[in-house]
């Protein structure tokens, strides 16, 4: 078959056909039509051959080219068309066919999504490898997302959870899930050098062009946790719900001074303005954000509705309220950069006068979180304090600051709210621009949940318990190389340092240990306040440390301690409140003014400084931690009790860390059955199989945490409850039984207690 192209040029080459004029001699004329000059015809009356004169031939080849050009005239541009027609066509059938399968595709994938889950989003890659995510839950909320993704990791979140997207309290509280994620937390260098040029020439010496310096350096944070976040900012009658129900008074009405207030249109502070007074010159109702209370005050609601629910209620940590705020978004604000649009989710800038304005009035962010720009300063939880580069999970700010963090500008800030920018203050502040929201946390597993944690392979294997005294001391040593250190070192006041690897084991008591341990306390009569703590060892639960530490291998002694005091002239809480610490008196345990860590305490021996620091209370190690850290430039702070029983299992499921055989405790610890009355030189017996000493027995430790229940989830790097009243500790010592020393033994006291069977050894991080 010929092609098109073949065709057309076999049409417009072909000679046209033309009519001529022939006269025969018989007389007869007569029209030829032919396609060419011919030499002779037939005549069709006499059948005479007739030749063909010059004539004859001119007018027929004139008329050949005068009708090819005519045809081509003609031929031409209806080709130029037809081909045009034909490719038209010929596009359209293949951009038909090409929808048609992009439709069969595009069903194809709805059908599939629609029965795997239209709310379960599919996981990111992780940004940074810090945190190997669990796959037995829904995908976390990785940054950048939108605002499409971010309700369906909410959907995916609640479902997972067994509760609703957004649920409502007791006292009609509003919390919306916040899932789990990643993003970058702070801004970028040049984004910080950017803005405080602009503060500078707009603001010149604002406390806003120093904030703006504390939002770097950018780190990635990893929120391994979902968890509830109120809507809306506390209202004043949600507060006066707590105040009625508890008799509760605030900071400004227990110091008298009172808060800051508006009156003739000037902001000072006075004993008349209360969280329940005029503050401003329009009057406040039950709608409008509760101000003039400060961090302890909220953290007391917290604590109050707590209680009320048996739900851990608390502040949010930094992280958690820029990850909502942010809500998906790396630009200055949740909706993007544009400084106009502020407006349209935030009061600032007096925008609505000289008060505060009822909340929820303005466009909330992706995540269903209402004014979290303006209206407002909300306290936080953490302690403020600088950031590093180094990634973070789950992080709790700085333990060297006294000014607790704050978010999100106010309605008379003059700068723009941007998701980074940070404020801080004394926990007791209160003014008419600073109020809170809050956290509601989600401790109930999903059905399926599991101890899954997939670790980094470019680092040696963690220490998964139980191990033995050989594999304990394989994975220090194979830790140590990787960190380029040595299993052991020394610092600067010659405190010894172990390597821990990181890791994972059973935190706790089983449900028949527990059953054991009663049953024995009832047999010995063991004290009550011993017995009632012996359930909180419950549940066990799987514990993951992700990052190694350094474990100092003995308690503080009197000598280091005694360091920190030569060189900053620190009073403990036992010198200044003048009450002093305990210690014996007349054969009896008392409490007196001359019972000091540095005193004689009345025991048998007298103290050395190698013998533990005594009478000493958690913020008095607290201080030493920060002075330590000061002068060496290095983190030095309390282990958390998670930390504590790792290293004191040291690989072990048993009752000690060398077994369950309680006849060879005394080789490990000092307590009632040996020793005497009083604490030992650290060290004097025997190490465990990471290389530390006397955890079981000498003195109790201090613990990072406040004490709370444990959960039955797994829990990743735990630091306990964020509030509470009595700080953890550790450890047997050298005034109790055996079943005192056991490494799941947990009890609590006041941060201000001191005791003569209580201490502190520290821990210190590898940068």
């Amino acid at each position: 078959m010929c092609s098109l192209h073949d065709q057309l040029v076999e049409l417009i080459m072909k000679p046209a056909k033309k009519q001529i004029s022939v006269q025969c001699s018989c007389g007869k004329k007569f029209r030829v039509v032919t396609r060419s000059a011919t030499n002779a015809i037939v005549c069709p009356s006499c059948n005479k051959s007739i030749s063909i004169d010059a004539q004859v031939k001119a007018e027929q080849v004139t008329a050949h080219w005068t009708q090819n050009v005519l045809w081509m005239v003609w031929a031409i541009p209806a080709c130029i068309a037809i081909v045009g027609a034909f490719l038209i066509i010929s596009q359209a059938l293949r951009q038909k066919e090409r929808d048609r399968s992009e439709q069969i595709t595009d069903q194809k994938t709805l059908e599939a999504d629609t029965e795997q889950s239209l709310s379960a989003p599919k996981a990111k890659p992780a940004t940074n490898g810090a945190y190997a995510w669990p796959k037995d839950q829904p995908a976390p909320a990785i940054a950048p997302f939108n605002a499409e993704e971010a309700k369906a990791h909410q959907e995916a979140w609640a479902k997972h959870l067994n509760t609703e997207v957004e649920t409502a309290n007791s006292i009609g509280m509003k919390f919306r899930v916040i899932p789990p994620g990643e993003f970058l937390m702070g801004s970028s260098d040049e984004e910080i050098e950017i803005m405080v040029q602009e503060a500078k020439s707009q603001m010149p010496g604002h406390w806003y062009v120093d904030a703006i310096q504390t939002e770097g350096p950018q780190h990635q944070v990893t929120i391994t946790k979902p968890f509830g976040l109120s809507i809306h900012e506390v209202t004043r009658g949600q507060f006066r719900k707590f105040v009625e129900a508890t008799g509760y008074k605030t900071d400004a009405e227990k110091d008298g001074k009172g808060s800051r207030g508006s009156k003739n249109k000037v902001f000072s502070q006075s004993p008349e303005f209360l969280w329940n007074t005029k503050i401003f010159e329009t009057e406040q109702t039950d709608d409008h954000p509760v101000i003039s209370v400060s961090w302890n005050d909220a953290m007391a609601f917290c604590d109050w509705l707590s209680k009320e629910e048996g739900v851990t209620y608390r502040l949010p940590t930094e992280a958690e309220w820029e990850f909502a705020c942010r809500a998906g978004s790396q630009t200055r604000f949740s909706y993007g950069d544009e400084e106009f649009k502020l407006g349209d989710y935030a009061w600032y800038d007096m925008q609505g006068g000289t008060n505060t304005m009822p909340v929820g009035m303005k466009a909330p962010n992706a995540l269903g979180v209402f004014d979290l720009y303006g209206n407002v300063w909300e306290w936080c939880y953490d302690l403020y304090g600088p950031y590093t580069t180094k990634p973070a999970v789950d992080p709790l700010g700085s333990e060297d600051d006294s000014n607790r963090s704050s978010r999100g500008g106010a309605f008379s800030s003059s700068a723009p709210a941007r998701s980074a920018l940070r404020n801080r203050f004394e926990p007791t502040k209160r003014s008419y621009h600073i109020g809170f929201r809050i956290v509601r946390t989600i401790d109930k597993p999903a059905p399926k949940s599991k101890a899954t944690h997939v670790w980094p392979k470019n680092q040696p294997a963690p220490a998964i318990a139980p191990f033995n005294a050989k594999q304990a001391k394989t994975h220090q040593e194979e830790w140590a190389e990787h960190l380029g250190v040595e299993v052991e070192i020394a610092n600067s006041i010659d405190m010894k340092f172990r390597v821990i690897p990181p890791g994972e084991f059973l935190m706790g008591s089983s449900d028949e240990e527990i059953s054991e341990l009663l049953d024995e306390a009832k047999v010995e009569g063991f004290a009550s306040w011993y017995t009632k703590r012996i359930p909180t060892e419950r549940p066990q639960h799987v514990v993951i440390l992700t990052e190694p530490f350094g474990f100092a291998a003995h308690e503080v002694t009197r000598g280091q301690f005694r360091q920190f005091v030569d060189a900053t002239g620190y009073k403990t809480d036992a010198e200044k409140d003048g009450l002093g610490g305990s210690g014996f008196k007349n054969k009896s345990w008392v409490q007196a003014t001359e019972f000091l860590w540095n005193t004689n305490v009345g025991f048998e021996t007298e103290q050395t400084d190698d013998h533990p620091v005594i009478n000493v209370s958690w913020n008095d190690a607290v201080a030493f931690c920060k002075w330590l850290s000061e002068k060496e430039g290095v983190t030095y702070q309390l282990p958390t009790e998670a930390q504590w029983e790792f290293a004191c299992r040291a690989g072990s499921h048993s009752s000690f860390s060398f077994g369950n055989e309680v006849s060879r405790l005394s080789n490990y610890a000092w307590n009632t059955n040996q020793g005497g009355i009083g604490t030992k030189p650290v060290g004097k017996k025997r190490a465990n199989a990471l290389g530390l000493f006397d955890l079981h027995g000498n003195v109790s430790e201090w613990c990072r945490d406040w004490s709370g229940l444990y959960i039955a989830a797994p829990a990743v790097n735990p630091l306990g409850p964020f509030q509470g009243s009595t700080r953890l500790l550790r450890g047997g010592t050298f005034s109790v039984p055996s079943s005192f020393d056991r490494s799941a033994r947990r009890f609590d006291d006041q941060p201000t207690s001191r005791n003569i069977n209580v201490g502190f050894r520290v821990s210190r991080t590898y940068d």
